[in-house]
């Protein structure tokens, strides 16, 4: 089965957009899918959904009364009974923010060292170098057991691509798996409590399910 958990280092690093486009790459691929959210967030399960009605489901630690073993069985209930091959789950905010803020209780971190999910860090490269590495290492450090299997650079050009990559890699210990140019057709818009939820954005298709983004 295929597991993966799309973490970042900060909220509007491209998440969201690159889990509709794993998810589409999936189901274009002929694997029975299945989305899953970090935290009690609702809106981002909904575009989720719009990838021919992939089921959604959140996964919250806190919800589940802090009970690590109460969490695998919601994980382990929703894929059993939708039958998936392939998984995916959304991080929230970045990689080791979680409860109240100042802890990492309930974070994506937290759920992927629960779950044993591998984490593939969204890294945006808009306005960034060189930097980008030390930051990457900094979270590839902070904790022993992070997860982490590899980089994917967002709103990055083939160009920047090329060059940046190899730097990445050699400096972070992390391999480069992709990246994603910036497209605005892909852009989902945001307000101050996140993403507008996806029926009120009309490059979504709602009737057919589809992310217009996407094909």
């Amino acid at each position: 089965m295929i597991r993966l958990l799309l973490a970042s280092m900060s909220s509007g690093s491209g998440k969201t957009v690159l889990t509709c486009a794993f998810l589409e790459a999936l189901r274009r691929r002929g694997y029975k899918i299945h989305a899953f959210k970090c935290g009690p967030d609702y809106i981002d399960p909904k575009f989720h959904r719009m990838i021919d009605g992939v089921k959604s489901r959140n996964l919250d630690l806190f919800l589940a009364d802090l009970n690590q073993d109460k969490l695998k069985l919601i994980y382990a209930d929703a894929i059993e009974k939708s039958g998936a091959d392939a998984v995916i789950c959304e991080g929230v905010m970045g990689y080791y923010d979680g409860l109240g803020g100042v802890t990492d209780q309930g974070s994506a971190w937290d759920t992927a060292r629960i779950l044993r999910l591998p984490a593939l860090l969204i890294v945006n490269a808009k306005a960034n170098s060189l930097t980008l590495a030390a930051q990457i290492r900094g979270l590839r450090d902070f904790r022993e057991n992070n997860n982490m299997i590899g980089i994917f650079l967002n709103a990055c050009s083939r160009d920047l691509y090329k060059i940046l990559s190899p730097v990445l890699e050699q400096e972070t210990g992390l391999p480069v798996l992709g990246y994603l140019p910036r497209m605005k057709e892909a852009e989902f818009k945001s307000r101050h409590l996140g993403l507008n939820p996806p029926d009120e954005d009309r490059r979504v298709g709602v009737k057919t399910g589809r992310m217009r983004g996407f094909g």
